[in-house]
C-alpha cells in the first residue's frame, strides 16, 4: 500500500473541481434554503483532500469551498458575505482540514516490475574425446562432424 499522500499539484486541483461540482448539485437541489446542507457536502470533499492529498492541498480546498459556500449558497450572487454562517462554515472547513490532514489512507503502490534475473553463467563445452564432460555425449566416431548442441 502506498504511504505518501497525492501530491499537492494533483490533490488541489481535484478538490478545487470537486468542490465547484458539489456546489452546483446543492445550488441544484435547493439547497440555499437549508445551508447547513452544503456545508456538510463540502465538509466531505475537504475531508477528501485531506485525508488523500497534502496538507496544503486540503487548506487550499477547504478555502475554495468557503468561498464557494458563502459567494453562492449564502450570498447568492457570487459576492461574499460576511455572516455568522459563513463564519461558522469558515470553522468547519479549516477543521475539517486540519485534524483530516493528519490521517491518510494508504493507496495502492504502482505495479512493481522486478529486476532481470541474471543468466547464469554460459559454460561452454567442447565435446572432444579429450577432458570432455562426464555428462556429456561423446561425439559420433567417423562420421561427419556435426556441431553440438551444447
Amino acid at each position: 500500500m502506498r504511504s505518501t499522500p497525492l501530491p499537492t499539484g494533483f490533490g488541489f486541483p481535484l478538490g478545487f473541481a470537486t468542490a465547484i461540482a458539489v456546489t452546483l448539485g446543492t445550488i441544484a437541489a435547493g439547497v440555499t434554503r437549508q445551508p447547513g446542507w452544503s456545508v456538510f457536502a463540502l465538509a466531505v470533499v475537504v475531508a477528501a483532500a485531506g485525508v488523500l492529498s497534502t496538507p496544503m492541498a486540503a487548506a487550499g480546498t477547504a478555502l475554495v469551498a468557503w468561498g464557494l459556500h458563502d459567494g453562492f449558497v449564502l450570498g447568492r450572487a457570487g459576492d461574499l458575505v460576511f455572516t455568522s454562517g459563513s463564519a461558522v462554515a469558515a470553522g468547519v472547513f479549516a477543521g475539517v482540514a486540519g485534524v483530516l490532514a493528519m490521517t491518510r489512507i494508504p493507496l495502492p503502490d504502482k505495479v512493481k516490475v522486478p529486476a532481470p534475473r541474471r543468466a547464469s553463467p554460459v559454460v561452454s563445452v567442447r565435446s572432444s574425446g579429450a577432458g570432455a564432460s562426464p555428462g556429456m555425449p561423446a561425439p559420433p566416431r567417423g562420421g561427419p562432424r556435426t556441431r553440438s548442441p551444447w
